[in-house]
């Protein structure tokens, strides 16, 4: 039990390290790699993006690297995950990971997202501050790569660590930085199916002196069953930086029919003032659970909606 509450406190001391090493000042300027909090795959869309207690296997590497660990308790060598985002104004973000549990050595896991915001037209300023039209065009897109790491303490804590390579691209110009992602879930025992998650990510990393974005997330998850049916009920609690604190919602149902529901609420969007926002819902088909397939849809109000698609499978 020791060796536990240390591993807690070390995480949590790191996680709040990651705004204690950030003075008022710093904080006051612009936070870089914004496009690092679009959260990956539709299921999590789906639940309003409180997945940091659900994420599993090789879909966690990009929530909470502490469920890559779950793959040691399944019957599988591997597990595979891709996502397609087709997110507002045109931008784009896939994402891929495979896991795979080494015996008595741990879980590990290897990905990478690629965003792309497509083509913008490009402007100059006049002296006075005026806008001029180029007539011309710049793209940017960004590369995220992830490694991550996980094991066990014991039957009812499991733990996991991501190094993250970043790289952004803006007409021509490129930054990069190495950032950390660390992650703790404990199963409580008194109450089964409980578990309490907390999960730190982009914790060192910083573009040209500018902070990336960063989180810190208690998560508590709950699953049962009535009847036939299962659930899965989720609140994270999220600290973000340069922001209020944000809740996010999800509920996913299981239905007997290998089909399953879902529905989320966020607050996070607080510079969308109107429109059909706020929440999000999703389905998906898992087979033999062993294999799903995901969608979900997110209304941004006036921006317009985000639609996102992923794949999963086990062997």
């Amino acid at each position: 039990m020791k060796k536990i509450l240390t591993l807690i406190s070390a995480l949590a001391m790191i996680s709040f390290s990651i705004y204690g090493s950030i003075s008022v000042a710093d904080q006051s300027s612009a936070v870089s790699g914004q496009y690092s909090t679009i959260g990956t795959g539709a299921a999590a869309s789906g639940m309003g993006n409180a997945y940091m207690g659900m994420a599993q296997d090789a879909v966690a590497i990009f929530w909470n690297p502490a469920g890559i660990e779950n793959i040691s308790k399944e019957d599988t060598s591997y597990s595979l995950f891709f996502s397609h985002n087709q997110w507002l104004m045109s931008t784009i973000v896939d994402s891929f990971s495979v896991a795979t549990n080494v015996k008595n050595i741990g879980a590990f896991a290897a990905g990478f997202s690629y965003f792309n915001s497509g083509e913008m037209e490009r402007y100059t300023m006049t002296t006075q501050g005026e806008p001029i039209d180029m007539n011309s065009t710049f793209s940017t897109y960004a590369f995220n790569g992830n490694i991550s790491y996980a094991n066990h303490l014991d039957k009812d804590v499991d733990f996991g660590i991501t190094m993250k390579y970043y790289l952004d691209v803006m007409d021509g110009s490129s930054l990069s930085t190495i950032a950390f992602d660390a992650g703790v879930r404990y199963f409580v025992s008194a109450l089964k199916g409980l578990s309490i998650n907390l999960v730190a990510t982009n914790f060192g990393g910083e573009f040209d002196g500018y902070t990336i974005s960063k989180e810190v997330t208690l998560a508590a998850l709950y699953n049962f069953n009535i009847a036939d049916w299962g659930f899965n009920a989720e609140y994270d609690l999220v600290g973000q930086l340069n922001n209020n604190a944000v809740n996010r919602i999800g509920l996913e149902v299981i239905t007997p029919y290998l089909i399953l529901l879902r529905a989320g609420y966020f607050t996070e969007n607080d510079i969308i003032d109107s429109g059909f926002r706020d929440i999000s819902f999703g389905a998906g088909l898992n087979i033999n659970s062993k294999y799903n397939v995901d969608f979900s849809y997110e209304p941004y109000g006036e921006l317009g909606n985000a639609y996102k698609l992923s794949f999963g499978a086990a062997f």
